[in-house]
């Protein structure tokens, strides 16, 4: 029944109706709906544990991942300076420099003496 009808009740219509069937029906109601929320509650920390988790293995893939372009960089840059004694580079220079300079000289390089 709906609050609008109950409000148009009687007295005598609201001394017979059945109070202890509504309560219950309203009790059952409320308790669906909340366990209804809960559910959406633990699905949503489940989730976002799920999220953090993806994250820091995602972060830690990243580092492993900057770690090895700067060992990559470092020994680029230890190749290039053992080629050419007047290398721009400096000792330990792990910078996108590396990248560029490596980038310049492929390209002043003859195609037959890459291979």
């Amino acid at each position: 029944m709906k609050k609008e009808q109950i409000d148009a009740l009687s007295f005598e219509e609201l001394a017979d109706f059945p109070l202890d069937g509504f309560v219950k029906h309203y009790e059952q109601g409320v308790t669906k709906l909340i366990s209804g929320f809960q559910a959406q509650a633990e699905a949503a920390k489940r989730q976002a544990r799920e999220t953090e988790d993806k994250l820091r293995e995602t972060e830690d893939k990243l580092r492993e991942t900057e770690d090895k372009l700067r060992m990559l960089r470092s020994s680029v840059g230890q190749l290039l300076r053992s080629m050419n004694k007047d290398c721009p580079l400096a000792l330990g220079d792990q910078s996108s420099n590396v990248d560029d300079l490596l980038q310049a000289v492929l390209f002043q390089t003859p195609t037959a003496k890459r291979k």
